[in-house]
């Protein structure tokens, strides 16, 4: 019998398999370059203000704040059902309660302000590291548009330059919105415990009422 006869029957079928294999690769290699997801999060009924943001800041802060060059999915959803929980909170507890629950509000909205912060800093550093577009003319006299690359070793240092300048700059913000978010964080912990806010020189008056 012919070799081709013989293995005939045996090609048809490797290559549907090896199909099978490419695309089941794929997505694993399409997921490299997506935002990590975010962990899971639920909040206990009942819980105080200080318990929920505790466990709140431990899961996301880091990652609210992380570095520019981290894809990481930012946890909008998460921070959302929380604020609404403690707005329905607060107009339901005594008025000795609802300065912890102004405060956790408080913390969440400077939260949300960092998280867009993130996303704006990010979409400064893409443009940054954008290639530029510029009109030239041929010799025919008609314009066209044409994408310059950076193609030589000054262009390339600049657009590093740039791309630092905007890392650094972020990862100071970074420092600034943690420590704000942190002494709020701080209010909701002292609201709790009145006698203890009181009596410290720092002490500061609830913020406004809840916006709904």
């Amino acid at each position: 019998m012919h070799p081709q006869g013989r293995y005939s029957g045996v090609t048809p079928r490797i290559v549907p398999l090896f199909c099978l294999v490419l695309l089941a690769a794929l997505p694993a290699r399409a997921s490299l370059s997506a935002p990590q997801p975010t962990p899971p999060f639920a909040i206990q009924p009942g819980a105080d203000p200080t318990a929920v943001l505790t466990k709140f800041l431990e899961y996301f802060l880091d990652r609210i704040l992380a570095p520019l060059p981290q894809n990481v999915a930012m946890p909008r959803t998460e921070l959302g059902l929380v604020r609404v929980a403690f707005v329905a909170q607060a107009s339901q507890v005594p008025a000795a309660e609802r300065p912890a629950y102004q405060w956790a509000i408080a913390t969440c909205d400077a939260m949300s302000s960092a998280m867009d912060e993130r996303d704006k800093a990010e979409t400064v550093r893409n443009s940054a590291q954008a290639p530029t577009v510029r009109d030239v003319t041929d010799a025919r006299g008609k314009g066209a548009k044409h994408v310059a690359h950076s193609s030589n070793g000054a262009a390339r240092g600049d657009a590093a330059f740039l791309d630092s300048g905007s890392l650094n700059a972020w990862d100071q913000r970074a420092t600034i919105l943690r420590a704000n978010i942190q002494a709020l964080y701080g209010r909701v912990v002292a609201a709790e415990h009145p006698a203890a806010a009181a009596a410290s020189p720092t002490a500061a008056p609830a913020p406004a009422g809840p916006a709904h």
